[in-house]
Order: structure tokens, then C-alpha cells, then sequence
């Protein structure tokens, strides 16, 4: 059953959404059994919660080697069918609908996947806002996207992940959605996380984070993002996390949330909130929200 809000930074849906990728594992990598995905109690798909269930699926498709089924059920609600056929996944499950997705809110969906420092997917996921996001916003997008694409090359895939299962090196999935006048852009790998990639790596900040802290992801995340800030002060690239979260800072109404293994950040107007959670989504994943037409950036 699939889960009733595909969602990350909400508890109780986040629970759910990671207890249903867990048992999809279960089925299709371990017990090598065919599986159905019934969505006909889904109802809302956000983009978070959307791409890290697309990013595991096509990893166990492909881990799978085609030798165990992966379908799926019409969902219920038009709109989730609306999604998830124009993102593709009615059509990789194999699931006859013939629905047309034509809502503003989901017309605007666009997906990438890929292995490497690749510049042109922002153009594959973004190139329809050009002019509607102020041109330096434009451009420090760009920095912070591809600095997650390197981050993800050299360090997310370095160490085991959490289930021990593959991912081929240096994988990642990226989504862009526009809802509301708001510009949404997800960016996912499902390697080892920050919090043990930044203790393996960088083990002074990683015994900071439990010096001056509780050493929870959230905590670990967080140093991870000032180690950045500090070192990218000094003239030293650091681990990208700089880039990638200040491009919100000054742009009224922008945020951005970095989600990894137990810890979750959000970052606005240059504060930093934590959230810690019982369950880890086992990668990281970096949310940037952005109010389009916006002219506040630097």
C-alpha cells in the first residue's frame, strides 16, 4: 500500500513514506518477490517525498536486474495520477491510464537522473523559468545544483549506505516543480549521508557536533554547513554545503532544506532551524523553495 502523502518533513507522514520504501526493499530485494503498489489511498505528493520514492524505486529496478515485477495500481486521485504519469512512473510500472496530466500544478514537473557533473540537466529541469528568475538567482542556482552534483560524485557513494545495498557511484535524481508562484527544486542521492560521510572525512567537525551538541544528525548537519561556511571564508572550497544553502539568503520568502539519514535542516533569511526524526531516508537530499518572479537576490 502505497503511502497516503508522499512527504519528508511532516512526522507521522515521513514515518510512513520511509516504513513503505523499507518493506518495498524487503519484497523485491531480499525476498525477491514480485510486488503491486496500490495507490489508491495516495492523495498528495510533495516533491521531497515524491523524488526519494522515485530514486528508490529506479534503483531497485535496476538492482533487481528485471528478474522481479514492479507494477502498480490507476491511483484514485486524478491529480497523484496526473504526477505520477508525467513524471513516467505509471509508464515504468507498467500501469495502463490513460490520464493527461494538464493542471498548472502539475504540467510544470521536471525530472533528471544522472551520474556524473552534468550542467546540462539544469537546463532539462529549469530552462522554462529563464527570465521569470532574477538572473543572478539564476546563476547562484546553477553553482548550488552543480555543487551537489560534486558532492555526490566525491563523497555521498565513498562509504556503505545504511542497507547495505549498491548504488551506482555518484547517482543522483533531481526534481523541479512550480506551484503557487513557487519554484521548487529537489536534489537526491542515496549514499552514505552527510553525518557519516562528515565523521569519515571531516572528524574534527564531527566531534565538534558532539563537543558542543547531542551529536544527532540534525546537530552533525548543521556543522556541517558552518565547517563549510568557515572554510569557504578562508578560500577553501569545503564540502560545497556553502553554496548550496546561502543562495536563499536574500530572497525574501526562500528556504532551503537539507534532509539527510536522521537530521533535517531548514535554512531561511540565513537562520538555521534543526529537526531530528526516528527514521532515516538513508541519503541526503537538498529542497530549495524559491518565489519566482523574485528580484531580491544579490
Amino acid at each position: 500500500m502505497a503511502p497516503r502523502v508522499f512527504g519528508l518533513m511532516n512526522y507521522i507522514t515521513r514515518r510512513k513514506v520511509i516504513k513503505a520504501l523499507g518493506e518495498l526493499r524487503r519484497i523485491v530485494l531480499h525476498r525477491r518477490k514480485s510486488v503491486i503498489l496500490d495507490f489508491s489511498r495516495t492523495q498528495k505528493l510533495y516533491a521531497e517525498g515524491t523524488l526519494l520514492f522515485v530514486a528508490e524505486l529506479r534503483r531497485m529496478l535496476r538492482l533487481s536486474g528485471g528478474n522481479v515485477a514492479i507494477s502498480g495500481t490507476v491511483p484514485c486521485v486524478d491529480k497523484v495520477a496526473q504526477v505520477l504519469k508525467k513524471l513516467g512512473v505509471l509508464d515504468l510500472l507498467g500501469v495502463e491510464c490513460d490520464v493527461v496530466p494538464k493542471d498548472e500544478d502539475v504540467i510544470h514537473w521536471r525530472h533528471a537522473h544522472g551520474h556524473k557533473v552534468d550542467g546540462a540537466a539544469y537546463e532539462d529541469v529549469l530552462a522554462e523559468y529563464d527570465g521569470e528568475i532574477a538572473e543572478a538567482l539564476s546563476q547562484q542556482l546553477y553553482t548550488g545544483i552543480t555543487e551537489a552534483m560534486t558532492n555526490v560524485l566525491n563523497h555521498a557513494y565513498e562509504f556503505p549506505r545504511e542497507d547495505g545495498t549498491k548504488t551506482a557511484r555518484g547517482e543522483w535524481w533531481m526534481f523541479s516543480q512550480e506551484k503557487d508562484g513557487m519554484l521548487s527544486v529537489a536534489f537526491c542521492d542515496l549514499g552514505a549521508g552527510i553525518p557519516p560521510t562528515l565523521r569519515l572525512k571531516r572528524p574534527s567537525v564531527w566531534a565538534r557536533a558532539f563537543r558542543y551538541g547531542d551529536g544527532k544528525d540534525a546537530n552533525v548537519i548543521a556543522h556541517a554547513i558552518q565547517d563549510s561556511v568557515s572554510r569557504t571564508r578562508q578560500g577553501h572550497r569545503g564540502h560545497g554545503l556553502n553554496q548550496i544553502v546561502s543562495l536563499v539568503d536574500n530572497i525574501r520568502g526562500g528556504r532551503v532544506q537539507v534532509i539527510s539519514n536522521r537530521g533535517a535542516i531548514e535554512r531561511e533569511a540565513g537562520n538555521m532551524k534543526p529537526f531530528e526524526f526516528s527514521d532515516s531516508i538513508m541519503g541526503t537530499l537538498i529542497y530549495w523553495l524559491i518565489p519566482l518572479h523574485s528580484k531580491e537576490a544579490v
